[in-house]
């Protein structure tokens, strides 16, 4: 899987695009195949390091992020494989695939 990843803070242009291991959900999560992911203003300062959220390197920034359901983490009833979401995230969208909290995740209306 891909993503793009913050290795320090500085600009948004030190981004780097890799190679990851995809991540895995875990109880009340879903993972996302990612579709569309929106960036702003949030990211770049999270990049930089003056966010209030300081995720442990390398990260991916995103904190908004839309697409299917690949895999349900243990718990969930709600979303299915297959459905389409748009969610809430710490960071992390900006990937192929992405973990979200459930609480945090809506389904796309048709």
């Amino acid at each position: 899987m891909r993503a793009m990843l913050c290795h320090a803070w500085g600009e948004v242009e030190s981004l780097s695009l890799e190679e990851v291991e995809p991540p895995v959900p875990g109880p009340d999560e879903v993972l996302i195949d990612v579709k569309a992911t929106s960036i702003n203003y949030a990211d770049a300062i999270m990049v930089a390091g003056r966010y209030q959220t300081k995720p442990p390197f390398p990260f991916s920034p995103g904190l908004e992020t839309a697409g299917v359901v690949a895999r349900c983490g243990e718990g969930v009833t709600q979303f299915q494989t297959g459905d389409r979401v748009m969610a809430i995230l710490p960071y992390g969208g900006l990937a192929e695939q992405a973990i979200a909290k459930t609480d945090e995740t809506y389904h796309i209306p048709d």
